[in-house]
C-alpha cells in the first residue's frame, strides 16, 4: 500500500478542491445520464403473463395491486437449492432482520412489492 505524501494544509486544500471540483462534474454528469434514462419511452406489454402468486395465477397488472409501481425481486437458486449472497442478504435486510411492512409499509409512495 503506497502512503501518501505529507503537503501542507495549502497545498491539501489545493488538492482538495480540484478533486472536489471533479467530483461535481461526475455528479452533474449522472445526474444526466438519470435525466435521460428517465425520459426514456415506455413499451407497451400486449403479452399476457401469468404468476403464481399466494392467492392463485395472477397476470401482470395484477401484482400492481392497484398502485402505480411495482418492485420484483426474482431470488435466485444455484442448482444445490441454496440461494446466492446477495439473495440471502436482501432476504435477511428486508424481511427477517426488519419485516417487510417496516420497511415497505403498505401503500409506500404508490408501489408494491412482489
Amino acid at each position: 500500500m503506497t502512503v501518501p505524501q505529507v503537503a501542507t494544509r495549502k497545498e491539501w486544500l489545493a488538492a482538495r478542491l480540484e478533486l472536489l471540483a471533479k467530483e461535481k462534474e461526475l455528479s452533474r454528469s449522472q445526474d444526466a445520464v438519470h435525466a435521460q434514462r428517465q425520459a426514456l419511452p415506455m413499451v407497451r406489454i400486449d403479452k399476457e403473463y401469468v404468476f403464481d402468486s399466494p392467492s392463485g395465477k395472477v397476470g401482470l397488472s395484477d401484482l400492481f395491486e392497484g398502485r402505480r409501481q411495482l418492485i420484483v425481486y426474482h431470488f435466485m437458486w444455484h442448482e444445490h437449492g441454496k440461494g446466492t449472497q446477495v439473495a440471502h442478504f436482501l432476504e435477511s435486510a428486508l424481511f427477517s432482520k426488519f419485516g417487510l411492512p417496516a420497511v415497505y409499509p403498505d401503500n409506500l409512495a404508490d408501489t408494491a412489492l412482489s
